[in-house]
């Protein structure tokens, strides 16, 4: 009898141990599960239902998975074992609650911040193609003074300033239009399928720089080159030709709830190089300030360099985005608008090309960036708009087209665009 006791006494005490192990092997598989298996029906039928944002299905899955796992277990595996079953089920149910309250927490942060204005990196700017029929480009008054209609110049430029060198192209290229803008494009605007063909294109500064160095296009309409695009241009032994023809100002803007309205320059110094940190210090919220930039070289990039003269910028933030075959790129962070949040670029771009009214452009130094105060000077911040080719390209219709574009037609599109002319 002695013996059998203490044999049933091993036996209860091995119970606990045996309980604690299947639980804690029922969490391991719960996890696993959690993380490996996909039912893919369910994220299709809340996207399609309730619009949830994609990244948030993972957490669905999750609960999902929990309910068939504990089913299964409790079918199957626990049927013999009605005391450890319970313990199991208090479990599941607990990390069935919790899983459900954080997802129910993620899926209201997902769809708030899918609707955070994010900048584009790219911009359509179809409406002001010289191809489009219907494009919104400034005509001349009078029928224009030059007229080309062979050895078009290849002309490229920043985005922003698009609008004003496709109206030139409009105006002074003899080529007959039609509706069909794939069939034009390539036969009128490509010698090539080559992108650095097209007769009139639109990219970033960098990319214009780079083009312009290697003699792939004749004129460009940019800011001023930064310096390592001036090194460039020395290291490939060409000089550049700068042609002044406008005035843009460089601007800063916030989101439209933040209670700040203006900044001294100063101030601006201290946000982007890493002095100020909380909009407290600048009569706003206790928010940490998030300051975005723009890519390394580009025009507006530049322009805050320019600004910032010897105080020395802070680290850009950055944001990984995923690229083909699987890999990671790091790139500079896209502006995003969150309440704390603070960017720039010029002004045509932010409020014409592509305008949202959830943000709202800052004054500097009491200073609003309107066309009056770019004209007479006053806003702290003006950035000129050039046209730019190598010295060494003396091209006749190259040499005529900057004459025109100086000229008071040419004054006439970039005013009736929105730019200020520098030229007057």
């Amino acid at each position: 009898m002695t013996g059998n006791n203490n044999q049933n006494n091993a036996n209860n005490n091995e119970k606990p141990k045996k309980s604690i192990v299947s639980v804690i092997s029922l969490i391991l598989i719960i996890g696993g599960g959690v993380m490996f298996m996909v039912p893919a029906m369910s994220y299709l039928v809340l996207m399609a239902v309730f619009f949830i944002p994609s990244r948030t299905y993972y957490y669905i899955i999750a609960i999902a998975l929990i309910l068939l796992l504990a089913l299964f277990i409790s079918k199957f595996v626990l049927r013999k074992k009605p005391e450890t079953k319970k313990t199991v089920k208090k479990y599941i149910m607990i990390c069935f609650a919790a899983l459900t309250v954080f997802t129910i927490g993620q899926i209201g942060y997902d769809i708030w911040e899918s609707s955070i204005y994010v900048a584009p990196n790219d911009v359509n700017m179809w409406d002001y193609d010289p191809t489009n029929v219907n494009n919104l480009l400034v005509e001349p008054e009078e029928d224009p003074a030059l007229m080309i209609t062979e050895n078009y110049p290849k002309i490229n430029g920043a985005t922003a300033l698009y609008p004003i060198y496709a109206a030139y192209v409009d105006a002074v290229y003899d080529i007959d239009f039609s509706d069909d803008y794939v069939w034009d494009k390539y036969r009128y605007f490509c010698e090539s399928d080559q992108s650095t063909n097209f007769i009139v294109d639109y990219t970033t500064s960098t990319r214009a720089y780079d083009l312009l160095i290697n003699d792939d296009v004749d004129i460009l309409f940019v800011a001023k080159p930064s310096e390592q695009q001036i090194r460039d241009a020395k290291e490939a032994g060409v000089e550049l030709d700068m042609y002044p023809i406008g005035r843009e100002a460089f601007v800063f803007f916030v989101n439209s709830e933040n209670p700040v309205d203006n900044l001294t320059v100063d101030e601006i110094r201290g946000i982007y190089g890493g002095d100020i940190k909380n909009w407290k210090e600048l009569g706003g919220d206790y928010k940490r300030i998030r300051a975005f930039q723009r890519p390394e070289g580009s025009g507006s990039q530049t322009a805050l360099q320019n600004v910032m003269g010897d105080t020395p910028l802070m680290p850009a933030m950055v944001e990984d985005y995923r690229a083909g075959m699987g890999g990671i790129i790091t790139q500079t962070a896209k502006y995003t608008n969150y309440e704390s949040a603070i960017g720039f670029s010029f002004r045509f771009f932010a409020t014409e090309i592509y305008p949202n009214d959830q943000i709202k452009m800052l004054s500097l130094d009491g200073i609003a960036p309107t066309e009056e105060n770019i004209r007479n000077g006053t806003y702290p911040f003006i950035s000129d708009i050039y046209m730019v080719k190598l010295k060494s390209n003396n091209d006749e219709n190259v040499l005529k087209f900057i004459e025109w574009v100086q000229s008071e037609q040419g004054i006439h599109i970039l005013e009736e665009t929105g730019y200020v002319s520098s030229l007057r």
